[in-house]
């Protein structure tokens, strides 16, 4: 396909453990964006095809469906290329499938492993998703239960999943696959079903969960993997894995139709989600689901998975500003990966893309930024499922200040307001939710600068910084200036922020993006900035 058609472009995202590649499609039209950030620029959506190597349905219906986005002259097919990208992950569990099995082939479920990242398949999984930022996605499965629909589908249910992208992802299941459904002959239900047993919960090991932590409205796909009552000619083996494949290739293909008539409405929730995240406000929940109302029987939906409301002793109260790990903590070996090595905490903090400011050989992790819900879950020590027992870090400045603040050290304000300039010194680090500046804010050398839900009456100049930048839903009265900051893989964030004033970016490696979230700025953008 990649050969044939200009629509194709096939990237390696990886290598399993048994070093099979791991090939991603991006298709658009009349070509697809060439890299990944000019992809990201699109909204694009992702489909995982194959993470369980025993259930292939999916897999065949995604390269059914590539081979029809890549050669279709259908307007249809033309027209929702032109508005997106396409990335279609056929298999990522190579291994699995070459041997049959659910799990890779060191026998780990990979939907059990995607916050983790221990095995390479789903790192490469989750590094795609820092990088090409896709708003929706769909994760291919198969469900051995006979009662089951025909199309067992659940949204991400982890509380800590931002409200509008449950929103989100509810409407495009029971708003739009179910009605869908109906109208084509397809049974639609949330996974569980009748005698479903104990599964739909919140692990954030599970892709579904993760995604929906990383803000991205998404949808679990499982194909009835045998025949039903509503099916009674699938005993018929060649029936049945017709009846699944197509079943999924028309599930996939009315998510594009989805994506194409509510792009708006998923941009906005998924905006409005990045904002609540970097806030910084509300519980933390290590684990516990939002509940999936029962529709009135006979709707196939009649029979919902289990609650699932979070113990209390996995709910924290009063969150953290960030967490603090030692250098032993943070790039120290690991053996939790294949063979008995595993990347570090480094390096899997920097496949999900967070912030991380390092002040000496401590290394703080900062709550205030989009991803907020998945950080703890995995440094907190009441996390299920963790990396390490990070410390809380909690405010160190609240409340009213009078007068010039000199900033050395990691210094974290919350609710506070400052009446007076502020400067960060070399080396050091400022991190602020819902906190006022009454003046100007300068920054040379500092590690870190991270400003959520936050308002600077006064310019703001941040050169040659090392670490990271953020400025989320910040509202600026005067000049911006960044210039000369060099924040290795991590680029500066500048997203849905308000600024009163010109806006100058200059010499920054790499160059500051908006993480698809405009900025109103009542002046001239230049150099860096000029698209953001």
């Amino acid at each position: 396909m990649d050969a044939l058609s200009d629509r194709v472009r096939v990237v390696e995202l990886g290598r399993t453990v048994q070093n099979r590649p791991i090939n991603m499609m991006v298709i658009g039209h009349p070509t697809p964006a060439a890299t990944p950030e000019a992809v990201a620029a699109t909204s694009p959506v992702a489909i995982n095809c194959n993470v369980h190597g025993n259930e292939p349905g999916d897999r065949e219906a995604c390269l059914i469906m590539a081979r029809q986005l890549a050669f279709s002259t259908d307007p249809r097919i033309t027209d929702l290329l032109s508005h997106t990208t396409v990335l279609i992950v056929p298999t990522i569990n190579g291994d699995g499938r070459a041997n049959n099995t659910r799990g890779n082939s060191t026998g780990q479920d990979l939907n059990r492993d995607y916050s983790l990242i221990r095995q390479p398949e789903t790192t490469a999984y989750i590094t795609m998703v820092r990088d090409y930022r896709p708003v929706a996605g769909y994760d291919g499965h198969e469900f051995g239960n006979s009662r089951a629909g025909d199309l067992p589908m659940l949204p991400p249910r982890h509380q800590n999943v931002a409200q509008p992208i449950f929103d989100q992802s509810q409407d495009m299941i029971e708003g739009h696959m179910y009605a869908k459904g109906a109208e084509a002959g397809w049974w639609a239900c949330p996974y569980g079903c009748e005698g479903g047993g104990n599964v739909g919960l919140s692990e954030e090991t599970i892709l579904r969960n993760t995604l929906g932590l990383k803000n991205v409205t998404n949808s679990l796909l499982e194909l009835r993997s045998s025949g039903g009552q509503t099916r009674p000619d699938e005993g018929n083996t060649a029936n049945n894995r017709r009846r699944k494949t197509y079943s999924a290739l028309w599930t996939f293909h009315q998510f594009l139709d989805y994506h194409r008539a509510d792009r708006a409405d998923i941009l906005k929730a998924r905006s409005e989600a990045i904002e609540t995240q970097a806030a910084n406000t509300g519980r933390l929940v290590f684990r516990g689901s939002r509940p999936i109302p029962a529709h009135p029987a006979p709707h196939p939906g009649d029979s919902p998975p289990p609650l699932d409301a979070p113990p209390a002793d996995l709910i924290l109260d009063n969150a953290p500003c960030a967490y603090k790990l030692t250098d032993a903590q943070y790039n120290g070996a690991r053996t939790d990966g294949p063979g008995g090595v595993g990347t570090t905490v480094a390096q899997r903090i920097a496949a999900h893309g967070w912030n991380v400011i390092t002040i000496g050989d401590e290394h703080y992790v900062p709550l205030n930024q989009p991803e907020r819900g998945l950080i703890p879950l995995l440094l907190d020590a009441k996390g299920v499922e963790k990396l390490t027992d990070g410390e809380r870090v909690y405010p160190t400045l609240t409340g009213r200040r009078n007068g010039p603040l000199t900033v050395t050290g990691f210094t974290c304000a919350d609710d506070a307001t400052i009446n007076g300039p502020v400067t960060v010194r070399a080396g050091a680090a400022l991190v602020t939710t819902a906190t006022t500046i009454s003046g100007p804010l300068t920054a040379t050398g500092a590690a870190g600068i991270l400003l959520a839900d936050s308002t600077v009456n006064g310019p703001v100049r941040i050169a040659t910084t090392t670490d990271a930048i953020s400025i989320i839903d910040a509202t600026i009265a005067g000049p911006v200036d960044l210039s000369g900051n060099t924040t290795g893989t991590d680029a500066p964030v500048l997203a849905g922020t308000t600024i009163r004033g010109p806006l100058r970016c200059t010499g920054n490696n790499p160059a500051p993006h908006n993480l698809g979230i405009a900025n109103t700025v009542h002046g001239p953008r230049t150099t860096q900035c000029a698209a953001l």
